[in-house]
């Protein structure tokens, strides 16, 4: 029944594989598309972890939530995974080496040791949350693809290690805003396709600000980042560096939004 919610527990420290991965208690993608719900929920308990592998969207389209509770970490690994939306609780470790989509609905991650993030996260307007804070192991692209304003990305405290974010709802869609805390030690930091807000309640730091080279503005306009009359709002400084097209250039108003100072006509490049 669609509306029924399914629960698999794997006890004494037995650890879970979801797709092509094996565990004490293993549920490959063919087991998977048997099960219908509206949430399948996977728990372990002890030391027992859980690591997911390959799941596509017909595997997990009869499951409309599929959530993953674990007392060891979680793993996303190998190969992408798609859902209709996914929930990861961890109290160890969420780590996340592979591309993971949801085709309907939110992606959520919790880690209670951090989370490791090193793919992308891509929803069809749906929130995404990382709810601790997270260390970037690679590149990464957040991307909600908001239609309406419930495709927000929300952030613990960020450190970057050098490697890039970006972060974008997709259609600037009014309302579908980018909150987080702190940003530190990011490479390029793009902010596109915003149709809302981004703040940060804590300190900002990041090598470049990113841009689409294709916004255009007039002089003084503070619509001229992509994302919102108040653009980039944080509570403690802000370290980023510009470089923009044509001879444009930026500064930083009162409230903490961003103009452009010159009203360019080629745009802003690359921050």
């Amino acid at each position: 029944d669609a509306t029924d919610v399914i629960t698999l527990t794997a006890l004494d420290n037995r650890t879970i594989g979801l797709g092509d991965t094996t565990g004490n208690l293993t549920l490959d993608g063919a087991e998977l598309e048997r099960i219908t719900g509206s949430s399948l929920e996977l728990i372990t308990t002890g030391a027992g972890t859980i690591t997911v592998n390959n799941i596509s969207a017909a595997t997990s389209n009869n499951v409309g939530t599929v959530i993953l509770d674990s007392t060891g970490s979680i793993s996303f690994a190998t190969t992408a995974s798609t859902f209709n939306a996914v929930t990861a609780e961890s109290d160890g470790a969420v780590n996340v080496s592979v591309a993971v989509t949801t085709d309907t609905g939110a992606i959520s991650l919790t880690g209670a040791a951090g989370i490791q993030l090193g793919a992308n996260l891509t929803t069809s307007n749906g929130a995404i949350t990382l709810n601790s804070p997270t260390t970037l192991t690679a590149n990464a692209v957040l991307n909600t693809q908001a239609t309406t304003g419930a495709g927000d990305i929300t952030l613990g405290a960020v450190t970057g290690g050098g490697f890039d974010l970006s972060l974008s709802t997709g259609n600037g869609v009014a309302g579908a805003d980018v909150t987080g805390t702190s940003v530190s030690g990011v490479g390029t930091l793009g902010l596109s396709n915003i149709g809302g807000t981004a703040s940060f309640s804590g300190s900002v730091s990041a090598t470049t600000l990113s841009v689409p080279a294709t916004v255009r503005t007039t002089p003084g306009a503070v619509v001229a980042m992509p994302f919102g009359a108040q653009a980039l709002v944080a509570a403690g400084p802000v370290t980023l560096t510009f470089t923009a097209a044509g001879g444009a250039s930026l500064s930083w108003l009162a409230d903490g939004a961003v103009k452009a100072a010159s009203g360019d006509t080629a745009g802003i490049a690359d921050g």
